[in-house]
């Protein structure tokens, strides 16, 4: 059974124990799903300059195991709480989403999902698993619910009332999105394809709470069925 911790980006970054968990994930995630090219040294001056430059709570959820002298990372979540109009900064959208119009294309599809203008809304980033913790779909989604559960928690207790992500739509974790009822509210476009989900917290820490799996799966599976016949 691995280790789990619920902390802060910095203080991650300043634990000597910690820090190769996280970045090495972080590394592995990216590179593989998004054909990047991070090292765990680059990785680490992204964050660092991150951190330095933004003022916002970060709060990270970390499960780590023991191999030997070494610390491997297992799963990571990380979620920023911020005023709505403060999440259209360039740090929190993806590469060459940076127009103005790109910015209130977003913001307004958030106003038509309900969020009021000025309300607190969590940035869930860097969610995923490792490729060991991968043992089948169902047990992968399980550990994914299980990984960001404590970060929606947080951004409720935050009083965040919604909380929003963006990925590509080749990604397994659209898939998962799209399966598990969160809200496609707009496409943000680019190489990649990527699309925009927003949906209340609320709701969100619900089901990452459920515990009829089975009845759960069955429901990813029919909704997926029913919006991308494709992706079954």
């Amino acid at each position: 059974m691995g280790e789990k911790l619920l902390t802060t980006l910095p203080k991650a970054l300043s634990d000597e124990r910690l820090r190769p968990a996280f970045l090495e994930l972080f590394v592995e995630l990216f590179n593989a799903e998004w054909n990047e090219s991070w090292t765990a040294e680059s990785a680490f001056r992204k964050f660092r300059a991150q951190t330095e430059a933004d003022i916002r709570p970060a709060t990270l959820f970390l499960e780590w195991e023991q191999e030997g002298r070494k610390e491997v990372g297992q799963a990571m979540c990380l979620g920023y709480v911020d005023r709505l109009e403060g999440v259209t900064e360039e740090r929190d959208l993806p590469p060459g989403c940076v127009s103005v119009a790109d910015r209130r294309a977003l913001i307004e599809a958030f106003y038509r999902q309900g969020v009021a203008p000025g309300a607190l809304v969590l940035s869930v980033r860097e969610l995923g698993i490792s490729r060991k913790a991968r043992l089948n779909r169902q047990a992968a989604i399980s550990k994914i619910m299980c990984t960001a559960l404590p970060v929606f928690w947080k951004g409720a207790e935050s009083k965040a009332t919604h909380a929003w992500f963006w990925t590509a739509r080749a990604t397994n974790f659209f898939k998962i999105a799209i399966g598990f009822g969160f809200r496609e509210v707009h496409t943000i476009g680019g190489p990649r394809d990527i699309v925009a989900f927003c949906t209340p917290i609320d709701w969100c820490v619900s089901q990452l709470m459920r515990e009829d799996m089975e009845e759960l799966f069955l429901e990813m599976h029919l909704r997926t069925r029913e919006l991308y016949p494709s992706l079954v």
